[in-house]
């Protein structure tokens, strides 16, 4: 558990907007401990706004940030809330040891040379430690920023697309850091285009666009919407004509003669009785699975529309 458990983040009645026009308003959204919180959306939905709303760099015009009954700010100035941002460090000449020194004596303890070095050697930064930020790839760059900003005890983790730019091996090591931070009872909030990822850590989602949130899913609600994926040696519509009165909410031609097929199945089906139905009229079934991307499902239903997630990108 964190030094000082966390109580819940209550964001009540949000109002900010730009000078260019974009507005955020956000009436009721609870953060709570313990959890991994997803913010997806499109580019420009007001995520990274929200973030910087969360971590003081931005100033709300109206609207409350509070949690256990104080101002937000006051864990901001404790030095207890972790933000990572692409543009930090901006091109910076220094390597990840000065910063975790600069960091640490803002926080209030600043890390010796060999803990400093063991920090970044554990968090996958261990190669790049003295090397200047100016001078790494932006995948070495991503990860001795993100084992930086991890130093200390932060109660409250705000993460802006952390997993992009990383290479397989690193996104799995901080995929598992993310769930690690929130099974130590912190508020962790990830904004992310990967919902392949997000799926595998997240405990809620909240969905944004155009500076509002347009729903929101736990986990639960989501492992309960089962969808299954089915390749058959088929027509498009002989295929969808032999399910009847089931939900094929997606069908995709793959050549004159085989159809991709995903499908909400009705109580009591299974895989063998999905393939079953085929099988009996002479049609190859060449694969039944449990489809993943049920978050990206979720995304396009608040979105009120069925195209595929944006890519990254910058953020409003």
């Amino acid at each position: 558990m964190t030094t000082g458990a966390i109580a819940p983040i209550e964001i009540r009645g949000l109002r900010f907007r730009y000078r260019g026009g974009f507005s955020l308003a956000i009436d009721d959204l609870v953060l709570q401990p313990g959890q991994v919180t997803a913010l997806v959306g499109p580019n420009g939905a007001g995520k990274t706004t929200l973030l910087r709303l969360l971590a003081g760099l931005l100033a709300p015009a109206e609207g409350t940030l509070v949690s256990g009954g104080r101002p937000l700010a006051d864990l901001v100035r404790s030095g207890r809330l972790l933000l990572f941002l692409d543009t930090f460090p901006p091109a910076s000449p220094l390597h990840p040891l000065r910063w975790m020194d600069l960091l640490g004596s803002l926080r209030g303890r600043r890390p010796g040379r060999d803990e400093a070095l063991a920090w970044l050697e554990e968090h996958g930064a261990g190669d790049v430690a003295r090397r200047p930020f100016s001078k790494m790839s932006s995948g070495q760059r991503r990860r001795a920023i993100l084992a930086v900003l991890a130093w200390g005890d932060p109660a409250v983790v705000l993460l802006d697309e952390p997993l992009v730019n990383l290479d397989p091996r690193a996104v799995a090591e901080w995929r598992e850091r993310i769930a690690r931070l929130a099974a130590g009872g912190r508020v962790v909030l990830v904004s992310s285009h990967i919902l392949s990822e997000l799926e595998l850590v997240a405990s809620t989602y909240v969905f944004m666009e155009s500076g509002r949130i347009t729903g929101t899913r736990t986990r639960e609600e989501l492992a309960g919407r089962r969808l299954y994926r089915i390749v058959v040696r088929a027509s498009r519509e002989r295929a969808v004509a032999l399910l009847g009165e089931r939900r094929v909410e997606e069908a995709e031609d793959h050549g004159a003669d085989r159809v991709v097929l995903l499908v909400s199945p009705g109580a009591g089906d299974t895989v063998a009785s999905l393939a079953a139905v085929f099988e009996q009229e002479g049609i190859e079934v060449e694969e039944i699975s449990a489809s993943r991307g049920l978050a990206e499902r979720a995304y396009r239903d608040a979105m009120g529309e069925a195209g595929e997630a944006s890519a990254p990108g910058e953020d409003r």
